[in-house]
């Protein structure tokens, strides 16, 4: 294998915010709780520690998978929208709730992050520094609510990230909220690949992987060599983040497409709180960054999100950028 390539990005451009009227959202009916609630509720998670992806949609088994502070449900997609369905017709003094449907109910106190394996077969629920894995066969048909094999990150911290690779593999990476990148398998334990990562993720077939270290983006292969890099750009920042003891702190990535790379960016304080949000979309002109000999556009689109606010969102818990790509349309929604 070569030298990795060091790739120069064009010119910053402002990205341009144009709405379309092409898509239609509706809801089914009307909105149902996760859990019963009764005269006074509380607020269901720790609202300055929110889990980061409680639900996963997996269409293969027509079913959502929902965190709750005591672990997590599984409820079969048409029991949720015909319990949403009755909410609307009846009221909410009928109205179920979601794990009034479920088809199964896993104790696992502090779930933050769940993940569906690529071909659907095995869900990963993640806890501080533990990570168990399901069989969705034995959980669905069977009820059976233990894990088939776990791992742990031990003293090195908590997951922040999580994410499966490529298909014909049962292999993931993990991202510790101290930054070190681990690469594992199911039934194996967890291996170091980096340090000082700050986000990560796979692109769609999950045999290349993009990595965030400062203001460098990286590209590595399948067996975890970097294959190509480029620093990235915030000149449109510039202005307001020169001030002593400002910095910016790459918050997430998507790849959502093979020919584009997505980039969150927050804007940190002397005081490290978060002050605004950048959003970045890096393409090439070819089908894909480890095919592109040329420069990458750099589209960026400044303070994209300003409803992100302090009492919404704390700061700290990102990542802030939640990435969803319907395939079938070619739409990528945001956060």
């Amino acid at each position: 294998m070569g030298a990795p390539r060091e790739l120069e990005l064009s010119d910053e451009v402002e990205g341009e915010e144009d709405g379309t009227t092409d898509f239609v959202f509706r809801l089914a009916g009307d909105p149902i709780p996760l859990l019963p609630t009764d005269s006074n509720p509380l607020p269901l998670f720790d609202l300055l520690s929110p889990p980061a992806r409680p639900l996963v949609v997996s269409d293969r088994h027509a079913t959502v998978f929902l965190a709750h502070p005591s672990g997590f449900i599984a409820v079969r997609t048409k029991e949720l929208i015909e319990a949403s369905k009755e909410a609307r017709e009846k009221g909410k003094a009928s109205t179920r709730c979601a794990q009034d449907c479920c088809v199964a109910d896993v104790p696992l106190p502090g779930v933050s992050l769940i993940a569906l394996s690529h071909d659907e077969s095995v869900l990963a629920a993640c806890t501080d520094t533990e990570i168990q894995f399901f069989s969705l066969a034995s959980l669905l048909t069977h009820k059976d609510v233990v894990p088939s094999s776990s791992c742990s990150l031990g003293r090195v911290g908590t997951v922040k990230d999580f994410k499966w690779l490529n298909h014909a593999s049962a292999s993931y990476i993990v991202l510790s909220n101290g930054g070190l990148l681990c690469h594992g398998s199911l039934g194996e334990g967890l291996k170091d690949v980096m340090e000082n990562v700050d986000a990560v993720d796979c692109c769609k077939e999950g045999n290349h992987i993009a990595v965030a270290r400062g203001n460098k983006l990286t590209i590595l292969s399948p067996d975890f060599r970097e294959t190509s890099s480029m620093s990235l750009l915030f000149q449109l920042w510039s202005d307001e983040s020169d001030s002593e003891g400002t910095t910016i702190k790459v918050d997430s990535i998507g790849w959502v497409h093979g020919d584009s790379i997505v980039i969150g960016c927050v804007r940190l304080n002397e005081d490290d709180n978060e002050e605004g949000y950048l959003v970045q979309v890096i393409r090439t002109e070819e089908s894909t960054f480890c095919e592109s000999p040329g420069k990458p556009d750099v589209y960026t689109y400044v303070d994209f999100f300003h409803g992100i606010m302090d009492d919404a969102l704390p700061p700290g818990v990102g990542p802030n950028l939640l990435l969803g790509y319907l395939h079938r349309w070619y739409v990528n929604l945001g956060p």
